[in-house]
């Protein structure tokens, strides 16, 4: 009894309806409720003090754990968690700015580039353009205009599209030249010019300079012959394994 009594641990022990039998001297006087509500769960009484008990033989055992230390830790955690959120927060919101500059960095930069390697045919579609507002609609210049302006809008999509490719990858699929081809070519059926075309479909990659060079070579082409063109034979061809573009013109 005299040891129970002076021990450093807030103990009491009780019976089975919670009346203290005994108690040691630095226990902290309960309520038969308080001592009660133990047998569920631990109970914190305070910031500093938690609440356990267990059964013994006759009755409970009810000790106080002084936690003041883990919950004083427990909130400098906290406080931490609190401060590494608002700078994860700061951070995600300056990642999103940061992307979102980029994103508008990279359109701009792509259509300055798209903006500098069609500068030609842009010109001469506002050329054509002002040409064409002072010409009859029923009028075959009208539509010799129509068809010229078609042709290069055609060539500045498809080879816009070849840029954006080339930001990424340094080949170019053959059918992807192949389609651009087949577009451009499909305008010379609306302007009335037969046009046919053997277009291969391929696995095969090609270096996107040469892509380029080829497309900008069938449009140079096209461009320089369509005031006499009557006929236009597109063909891609594997010549030693090397894809070849040939294309055979008739003319006036």
């Amino acid at each position: 009894d005299a040891l129970f009594c002076v021990s450093s641990v807030g103990m009491q022990i009780t019976d089975e309806n919670y009346r203290i039998c005994y108690a040691s001297d630095s226990a902290l006087p309960l309520s038969t409720g308080v001592l009660r509500s133990t047998e569920e769960s631990e109970q914190l009484l305070d910031n500093a003090t938690l609440l356990k008990s267990y059964p013994i033989q006759g009755g409970r055992i009810v000790w106080q754990e002084d936690v003041s230390e883990l919950i004083r830790v427990k909130d400098e955690l906290e406080a931490i968690r609190e401060e590494l959120q608002d700078r994860n927060d700061i951070l995600r919101e300056q990642y999103r700015q940061d992307a979102q500059r980029y994103k508008l960095e990279e359109q701009n930069r792509l259509y300055d580039l798209v903006q500098r390697e069609t500068q030609p045919q842009l010109q001469r579609i506002n050329a054509l353009a002002s040409e064409l507002r002072g010409i009859p609609a029923d009028s075959p210049r009208y539509r010799e205009l129509l068809l010229r302006i078609l042709i290069l809008a055609t060539y500045v999509k498809r080879r816009k599209d070849m840029i954006v490719s080339a930001d990424h990858s340094r080949v170019l699929s053959v059918n992807r030249l192949s389609s651009a081809l087949r577009e451009s070519c499909s305008n010379l059926s609306i302007g009335g010019i037969p046009c046919n075309l053997y277009l291969p479909e391929t696995e095969a990659l090609l270096p996107i300079d040469a892509a380029f060079a080829a497309y900008d070579l069938f449009e140079d082409v096209l461009e320089l012959a369509l005031d006499t063109l009557t006929y236009f034979f597109v063909t891609i061809a594997q010549e030693n394994g090397v894809p070849s573009l040939r294309g055979n013109l008739e003319c006036g």
